[in-house]
């Protein structure tokens, strides 16, 4: 008997063509069980790969493969990418969605670190939170380890990460966020159209919609007593006051100056989201504004209540649609104050620009790329 190629297999069967996985690796007598079920030849075993294919790419990635003689041993991780919703699939209710693999290595000297998003759907081993029976989710200095997510819907938006690998490890600054767009969108560089995949300003383009710019903010501090109820009342900020680890400085009333904060940029009525984030280990609450500008406080919801201004804590997070656009309803240019409305935070430094350009003239320099459907003047 011919020794399998396992390499060949694997490939054949990530490639998604069952027919040819059937007729080379199997022979007609070929029994095939799993749990309950049990198939033989290779017209039954197509037929169930039929159905649980449908809709559904199936991925293998082996961990362990054992060859002897007459033997074959293979530890295998799967993966499912749903394309459409299976809710009587074997191995659980999947939504249509994408997969999100993470390589993370845990480059620390001592403490061990993790990482855990919360708004998304994880395997087994992906939590990053060591709660309860569940396996190891945290990762040792200089080790590494897979954790995969899953995008259910778009309207998760930006969905924070944070780390969970020691006691006080949310406080040194590993976080970020993954932000969930429509399906099919893909992003570019606002200013040089280069495309990309990360980045704090974007442009996304959805096929079939208008293009969006879409920018993402990190709030964070650690003042531990701002707000308590002793005396005397404290009246600044005491310790980080960041956007994006970067400090605005005092607020003046002309925004005279650059900052160093995150320059929001559109052209008057582009769409425009803001991702607002409280980072993992910040201490206190604060207030989003946007210069006046306003949005619906859940953007999904219809008839939800709209806002000029929206409170979030730490690890919360909201996503701003601004209505009608960058300018708002009245489609104003010039620069708009964004941060926290908590004014020691706003004198503190916690706070940016939003800056609405006029259109630009057709043939002239423009800052900035026009979104999808968007025309000069």
């Amino acid at each position: 008997m011919a020794a399998l190629d396992y390499q060949a297999y694997e490939a054949l069967f990530n490639s998604g063509d069952d027919a040819a996985l059937v007729e080379r690796f199997f022979d007609d007598d070929v029994v095939f069980s799993g749990g309950t079920r049990g198939y033989r030849g290779r017209d039954q075993l197509k037929a169930f790969l039929d159905w649980a294919h449908d809709g559904v790419r199936e991925v293998m990635r082996p961990q362990t493969v054992l060859h002897g003689d007459d033997m074959l041993f293979a530890e295998v991780d799967m993966d499912f990418h749903a394309t459409k919703e299976r809710p009587e699939f074997p191995f659980g209710h999947l939504y249509p969605g994408d997969c999100v693999t993470v390589n993370f290595t845990n480059q620390r000297a001592v403490d061990r670190a993790s990482l855990s998003v919360g708004e998304l759907t994880k395997s087994g081993g992906s939590s990053g939170v060591n709660v309860g029976f569940d396996p190891e989710q945290t990762v040792l200095p200089g080790k590494s380890r897979v954790y995969k997510f899953y995008a259910e819907t778009s309207s998760i938006e930006a969905a924070q990460f944070s780390d969970f690998g020691g006691d006080a490890t949310g406080n040194i600054g590993l976080y970020g966020a993954f932000v969930v767009h429509e399906k099919g969108a893909w992003f570019t560089d606002s200013v040089t159209g280069a495309r990309t995949i990360t980045g704090v300003t974007v442009d996304a383009h959805v096929p079939g919609q208008r293009g969006y710019r879409d920018d993402t903010l990190f709030l964070q501090d650690n003042d531990p007593q701002i707000g308590s109820d002793f005396m005397p009342y404290p009246l600044k900020v005491d310790g980080l006051t960041l956007v994006n680890y970067k400090n605005a400085g005092r607020r003046t009333d002309d925004f005279s100056g650059a900052v160093a904060t995150p320059l929001l940029k559109a052209y008057v009525s582009d769409p425009i989201r803001i991702h607002v984030l409280s980072t993992p280990g910040s201490e206190q609450p604060h207030v989003f504004r946007a210069g006046g500008l306003s949005w619906l406080r859940d953007p999904y919801m219809p008839g939800s209540q709209e806002v000029a201004e929206q409170g979030l804590s730490p690890y919360q997070g909201i996503d701003v649609h601004i209505i009608d656009g960058a300018g708002g309803r009245a489609g104003q240019t010039g620069d708009f104050f964004y941060g926290d409305n908590r004014r020691p935070f706003t004198e503190g430094g916690m706070w940016g620009v939003l800056r609405v350009l006029p259109v630009p003239v057709c043939g002239s320099t423009a800052p900035l790329r026009l979104l999808d459907g968007a025309a000069c003047n």
